[in-house]
């Protein structure tokens, strides 16, 4: 089976440009194919399901939700709108970002490193792998501390330093954070199929229609949420745009994939940034290095935080959709963890890829 996936070039090494080129083909039908889950999901309500049925699960989801975020407290979504529509504004901003950040910065950040791996093979063609003896069991310092107690390493340690993820070569690197996001996208396609749920701004909307003349909203007058969309537009599209409406998905709320692409993005630059990062701590070798390195990793931390505050005063997602799509990506990297773990390019023993 791993030879089959070699000769595909979804594993092993680019040696030849036959490989290049199907791998690039591949990964662009890969991608291109998760990227357009939503329509996936909204082919299948649209040719399988009742609308009515379709909207009435839709809408039991979401007072549900509103039932768990009252019961912990989280349910603050309307409050948060209210304020910033006093205290903020800047509409044309917040709905044009909510429209385009998501599809355009992942794009960035899924080509960039796409080409990254590619770059890398095609630099390497002549490059094997050396391997020694694993003298990784031999502690460097003691794992124990002066009252004997076990000394705990961090989650983050655990699951990416000790699997070697910082020390993958490009192309191996793209691989494994490739896997994560088509993990994770998988995942919310099941939950838009089968979850379907109402974004807050459809709640108590009462003069929203589809394409077929059905009514989307919910028109509960309990709730006071703005489609702020419908309501100031944006630079790119409405939601009364026909294309919009025979392609979109309305109730494909519950995961939130900004929330968990915004996160996803974070972890791949934090990565990048990560493995070629050449010192660590305070050995920098100037302050400038430090300074911009922090400002990176800090305005990778930042994307998804704004991504965010951008969803929910919008009014299209929960918080708990985000929640929910956080968990996802955090389950799919586990999942990838494990499969890396597998694979023979995780880095069981020390090895490194010399000109031989």
């Amino acid at each position: 089976m791993s030879s089959f996936f070699k000769h595909l070039a979804l594993s092993g090494p680019l040696n030849s440009k036959l490989k290049i080129m199907i791998f690039i083909a591949t990964e662009v039908i890969l991608i291109a194919l998760a990227f357009t889950s939503n329509f996936v999901s909204a082919f299948f309500h649209s040719n399988f399901l009742d609308f009515d049925f379709f909207k009435s699960v839709a809408t039991k989801n979401a007072l549900k939700i509103v039932e768990i975020e009252k019961f912990f407290g989280l349910f603050f979504e309307q409050s948060l709108q209210k304020w910033t529509i006093e205290n903020i504004g800047g509409w044309q901003f917040w709905n044009s970002y909510y429209a385009a950040a998501h599809p355009v910065v992942f794009i960035l950040t899924i080509v960039f490193i796409l080409v990254r791996g590619i770059h890398w093979s095609t630099s390497h063609y002549n490059w094997t792998r050396v391997e020694q003896s694993d003298y990784s069991d031999l502690p460097i310092q003691s794992s124990y501390f002066v009252d004997g107690s076990k000394r705990k390493e961090s989650l983050i340690k655990r699951l990416f330093f000790k699997r070697q993820v910082l020390k993958l070569n490009p192309l191996e690197q793209y691989r494994f954070l490739r896997n994560i996001y088509l993990i994770s996208i998988l995942f919310s396609v099941f939950g838009y199929i089968l979850l379907p749920t109402m974004p807050p701004r459809l709640l108590n909307n009462c003069d929203f229609h589809n394409h077929n003349g059905k009514l989307l909203g919910g028109c509960f007058p309990q709730f006071n949420f703005i489609d702020t969309i419908d309501k100031h537009g944006s630079l790119f599209f409405s939601w009364k745009d026909e294309s919009v409406q025979v392609l979109n998905n309305p109730y494909a709320a519950l995961p939130s994939q900004h929330a968990l692409v915004a996160a996803y993005v974070a972890i791949v630059w934090i990565i990048f940034l990560l493995s070629n990062s050449k010192s660590s701590g305070s050995n920098f070798k100037s302050k400038k290095s430090l300074v911009a390195f922090s400002a990176l990793i800090s305005l990778a931390c930042f994307y998804p935080l704004l991504t965010l505050f951008c969803i929910i005063v919008t009014a299209n997602h929960f918080i708990f959709d985000a929640i929910a799509g956080f968990t996802i990506l955090f389950s799919a990297t586990l999942i990838s963890l494990f499969l890396l773990s597998r694979s023979d390019n995780s880095y069981s023993k020390l090895s490194e890829d010399l000109p031989i």
